[in-house]
């Protein structure tokens, strides 16, 4: 007897989305790979895929992060990359999926390797230099395991980073985020009372709401790590980051400056941001020193070294609004791809 209840609709299944895998450091095909696909459910967006992606090679990508990878619409957009029309942008990973990834127009899945990857000269001198460093001084203090970057003072290693000066671009952040943050940070100033000399544990709670709505803004496509350890593979040295940022080929390294001692701080950071280089095979790694009021700003490249240094206006009632904006703007744009 046929049943009178509700039938189960069938759903045709969505094609298999099919796939390469790039090395971004030499801008080919990934050692050991070949084309692969997965399935996904209708509707998917490219965030969805990339986590796929990074599934379906977990053996060669267990070090990278899905948010870590990029996403090309084709080959040809992936050679187009550095094009001066800049239309050639990695996909958005909002962006549905569609009918992309066809078995005759692959989607390019790009990894920042540490395999094959392009350091420039000026980057291998610095490294060379840093290794030096800091082979002498564990060999002062004969400790076999690698330095870490917090054991380096600014004038051990300021020979080896040549600051030029930079403005750090801005993108422009809506003013709900920044009303919400700047009230936020006044409660906070009538809670704590007024910040002075020291108080590394009290600051803290005034710079990690600007990194948390910072990374509010991408919505999930980013991976906040905190208290975080990285160790370098060329590079002899292992440290400590209160928060490092990772979105696709971005990164960011925060360090908070001890004692106001902005100098121990930059040696930090900038051996910080020369091993996650190495360890991810990055050209370009962001740093930032701050201890809330003062924020250093600093872009390491296989090229150069440069640094910005910004501050918070402070009230007896809490931060002002433009300064909070411009740090919190001058954040997103690091990470941002626009």
């Amino acid at each position: 007897m046929e049943s009178n209840g509700p039938r189960e609709q069938s759903s045709t299944p969505s094609p298999p989305v099919w796939f390469l895998l790039f090395d971004a450091a030499t801008g080919q095909q990934y050692e050991g790979t070949n084309s692969e696909s997965v399935s996904l459910p209708p509707g998917s967006a490219i965030a969805e895929f990339r986590a796929s992606a990074r599934l379906r090679h977990s053996n060669k990508l267990a070090r990278i992060a899905p948010s870590q990878l990029l996403v090309y619409r084709n080959q040809a957009a992936f050679q187009n990359r550095n094009a001066e029309d800049g239309n050639d942008r990695p996909l958005d990973p909002a962006q549905s999926i569609g009918a992309l990834g066809s078995e005759n127009d692959m989607l390019v899945v790009v990894v920042p390797s540490s395999i094959g990857r392009s350091r420039g000269k000026r980057r291998e001198q610095r490294w060379s230099e840093l290794n030096d460093i800091i082979d002498r001084h564990a060999l002062q203090f004969k400790t076999n395991d690698s330095t870490a970057y917090s054991d380096l003072t600014w004038n051990q290693v300021k020979s080896v980073f040549e600051f030029e000066t930079y403005v750090q671009p801005k993108r422009d952040i809506e003013d709900a985020p920044i009303d919400f943050l700047t009230t936020y940070l006044s409660f906070a100033t009538k809670s704590f009372s007024p910040i002075t000399i020291g108080h590394e544990a009290k600051r803290l709670h005034f710079i990690a709401p600007i990194i948390f709505c910072i990374g509010n803004l991408f919505e999930g496509d980013i991976d906040v790590a905190v208290d975080e350890d990285v160790v370098g593979d060329f590079v002899h040295a292992r440290g400590h980051f209160e928060f490092l940022l990772r979105r696709g080929n971005k990164a960011v390294c925060v360090v908070q400056a001890k004692k106001e001692d902005f100098e121990r701080g930059l040696a930090q950071v900038l051996v910080g941001c020369e091993v996650v280089a190495d360890a991810e095979g990055l050209e370009e790694v962001y740093g930032i020193v701050t201890n809330y009021v003062q924020w250093n700003f600093l872009r390491s490249s296989k090229w150069n070294v440069e640094m910005e240094e910004c501050s918070v206006f402070l009230t007896p009632e809490g931060p002002g609004k433009d300064s909070i904006r411009c740090i919190a703007e001058k954040i997103y744009s690091m990470l941002s791809y626009e």
